[in-house]
């Protein structure tokens, strides 16, 4: 299996799971929180899997 990545906030964070959910149907992604995100309501998040990116979404960090 190829590992996706993911960047918060423009920064690559450290991978801790990616596979099936506890949902039928659904996969997830854990990641460790990068150091030098900005806190803020909109941080921007995304997928990129070989090599192509995901459409950002935004979460909210303390």
């Amino acid at each position: 299996m190829i590992p996706r990545r993911v960047a918060l906030g423009g920064r690559f964070a450290e991978g801790q799971y990616d596979g099936a959910s506890s949902y039928p149907g659904y996969n997830q992604v854990n990641f460790r929180m990068p150091s030098g995100v900005t806190p803020g309501n909109a941080v921007s998040v995304r997928l990129i899997y070989l090599g192509r990116p995901s459409n950002d979404v935004t979460i909210g960090v303390q």
